[in-house]
């Protein structure tokens, strides 16, 4: 019997056999495409891939808030804990701007490290990766310390699946940051 001509497909040919991708207004009001991979999502691809501050700050706002089926926030006090210990505000921030180079779809947002010939950063004595220099940035190119930490914490808030009233994490993100002090060395 001769084979039957293909037909297209009716099923699953809308959202599942493509990437699903949208435009967030982020609350500096730049316009960027990202996708929404959530917590699993970034953990299937490595970003995720320990426990650390801001895994910590995600079961705080979205896990422990479908448990106790309540709105939960972060505490001016985890803020404050978190700013205190520089390292780990530095994992943190080095985190976020993985998931942020991942999510973004367009612009193209790339973290301004340098990297060797297999694509791996290049780490200082400390273990540290080491960053651009001004000079080694290339014009037009947008670098993720572009980027407002509210506008990351926005799209992370996003991308994780997280709250989707997320203006009222607008409002909440910064009465958070506005009451805390200045800390040498560290730029809100």
């Amino acid at each position: 019997m001769p084979a039957q001509p293909r037909k297209a497909k009716k099923y699953g040919q809308k959202s599942w056999m493509r990437e699903f991708v949208v435009d967030l207004e982020v609350p500096s009001g730049e316009l960027c495409q990202v996708r929404r991979p959530g917590i699993t999502g970034l953990i299937k691809t490595g970003i995720l891939e320990s426990l650390d501050s801001l895994t910590s700050l995600v079961q705080t706002e979205h896990i422990d808030r479908v448990e106790k089926g309540s709105a939960t926030t972060i505490s001016k006090e985890q803020v404050k804990d978190l700013l205190k210990d520089v390292r780990k505000l530095d994992d943190a921030m080095t985190l976020l701007d993985k998931v942020i180079c991942y999510v973004v779809v367009q612009p193209k947002v790339i973290r301004p490290i340098r990297v060797d010939e297999q694509g791996k950063p290049v780490l200082d004595e400390e273990g540290r990766e080491i960053g651009l220099t001004d000079d080694e940035r290339e014009a037009g190119v947008v670098y993720c310390d572009m980027i407002d930490l509210e506008d990351k914490v926005y799209i992370f808030q996003y991308a994780v699946g997280g709250v989707s009233d997320l203006e009222t994490f607008r409002k909440e993100f910064r009465e958070s940051l506005g009451s805390l002090e200045s800390i040498p060395g560290i730029q809100l």
